[in-house]
């Protein structure tokens, strides 16, 4: 429930939203409370602080998926040290060259430029 109600950083809304065209409804949220916003079936508060404490070990497991996530990108990066002028060779995987057979015989990298 955590993943379906985190609004995407690229759209600002949450998956259930742009799937459902609605926020999401936890169960207790729409019960009447009682006098001092008590809900009085015991069962559910239970169901409820369940779920909460849930979304925030959710929450925690995700963070730290990213965190590790990251952790292993940045060891395979480096800073690229090019400057305006200098000649870069370009690697041919994606470009769309202009070939009248197979790919295989093409260099793996084009230029330099």
């Amino acid at each position: 429930m955590y993943y379906n109600g985190t609004p995407s950083a690229s759209t600002n809304k949450t998956p259930h939203e742009v799937v459902y065209g609605r926020n999401i409804t936890l169960p207790g949220e729409n019960m009447p409370l009682e006098e001092g916003g008590v809900i009085d079936f015991p069962a559910l508060q239970e169901h409820t602080s369940r779920l909460k404490h849930m979304r925030e070990a959710t929450k925690a497991n995700i963070e730290r998926a990213r965190n590790m996530q990251k952790k292993y990108s940045d060891r395979k990066r480096r800073p690229a040290n090019i400057m305006e002028g200098d000649f870069v060779l370009l690697e041919a995987k994606n470009l769309r060259l202009k070939i009248d057979s197979s790919r295989k015989p093409l260099p793996c990298y084009v230029g330099p430029y």
